[in-house]
């Protein structure tokens, strides 16, 4: 089979951009949500980062160093609870074009994950928050609230 040099053009890779395209700028963050069932109620692990009195998730940026994407937020976990985590699974990918943390970055998109957890007092500035205490909107097991 001949090959045309119009096909051959649109199958090897262009250093250039077309006209009319624009490559959009991407930060990528990675979130863990931590829950332990205790005998009370589920609990969810969350951290107060900087002078911020408002709880987050444990997160933060993917990094050059980070071989992949659950190794980065294994190593930001650790960072900000002083905690190893055991069951990790990647749990949502958020990353609407609207979707921006930093304009000199551009788009965002954050990977979350579910990771399960034994009961442990927290280290670092992370705090273990009860889900009921969270407002979840549906309960978790027996109506006593939840993290879901």
């Amino acid at each position: 089979m001949e090959q045309t040099a119009e096909h051959a053009a649109a199958l090897s890779p262009s250093p250039i951009p077309r006209q009319g395209r624009r490559r959009a700028a991407l930060a990528i963050r990675l979130s863990a949500v931590i829950v332990t069932a205790t005998t009370e109620e589920p609990r969810m692990l969350t951290v107060r980062l900087g002078h911020d009195p408002m709880e987050a998730l444990p997160s933060g940026p993917l990094e050059v160093e980070h071989r992949t994407l659950e190794v980065g937020l294994r190593a930001w976990v650790e960072r900000q609870t002083a905690q190893k985590l055991g069951y990790v699974e990647q749990l949502y990918t958020f990353g609407d074009r609207d979707r921006v943390e930093d304009v000199r970055a551009g788009r965002a998109l954050t990977v979350a994950y579910l990771a399960l957890v034994r009961e442990a007092r927290p280290g670092g500035e992370a705090e273990a928050v009860s889900c009921a205490a969270r407002g979840a909107a549906e309960p978790m097991g027996g109506g006593r609230g939840g993290c879901g």
